[in-house]
């Protein structure tokens, strides 16, 4: 998870209608009313001057992250189903489900919350959000070249530091789907700590055509 600095909101969001109505404030409490009547409704993006909304919005949120996705930072997720995640669950907060700070690019690995995530509910509050002023990946995080692990930055001090680090761990399973084994492979492939940049000489690209770019910090 890296962190990143959220651009400016999409016209398509903050347009206002012939009643000065933004958008996304129009269409979130359109949700909250399906909901209220349907709580099995069914979720839907709406248009904006003849495009649906996610298309417009996920190439701003690529853009964004560098094609990465803000979780795992797996490299161009769009070859594997890329999608926007709305940080708190749109059902559950339907009153932010097109608010542009709750919307994130993900891959589907990340989208999958682990089957005992009820049990932390009450802890949504603690997962970190790359795009948070005071967020970076060494204060919560240490990446373990042994294993492949994304671990807890257990010199950090503070105790909610590190319960927030855990239970980001937990809910986006980032050492879940064989994830490690992959990151240790990139490790071995293209890391190498007599370069300044950590990068072998051998790879003809930047930092941002790799994925999991905090092997490299």
């Amino acid at each position: 998870m890296m962190k990143f600095n959220r651009g400016l909101c999409p016209e398509c969001l903050l347009h206002k209608d012939k009643n000065g109505k933004i958008n996304c404030e129009k269409w979130n409490e359109k949700w909250t009313k399906q909901l209220k009547k349907n709580t099995s409704a069914r979720f839907s993006w709406h248009q904006y001057q003849n495009q649906p909304v996610n298309e417009i919005l996920i190439d701003d949120l690529r853009t964004m992250s560098d094609s990465h996705c803000a979780f795992c930072d797996k490299y161009a997720p769009e070859h594997d189903s890329d999608s926007i995640e709305h940080f708190l669950p749109k059902k559950l907060y339907p009153s932010f489900a097109f608010t542009w700070e709750n919307l994130f690019l993900c891959c589907g690995g990340c989208q999958k919350r682990p089957k005992n995530w009820k049990d932390y509910h009450d802890k949504l509050a603690l997962v970190l959000k790359p795009d948070k002023a005071d967020y970076s990946f060494d204060r919560y995080f240490r990446f373990d070249t042994r294993d492949g692990e994304i671990k807890v930055n257990e010199w950090n001090d503070s105790e909610i530091d590190r319960e927030r680090a855990s239970i980001t761990i937990i809910y986006f399973q980032l050492n879940g789907f064989k994830r490690p084994k992959v990151r240790l492979d990139n490790f071995k492939k293209f890391y190498d700590a007599k370069e300044p940049n950590k990068i072998k000489k051998e790879f003809d690209g930047t930092l941002n055509e790799l994925p999991y770019r905090f092997i490299y910090m």
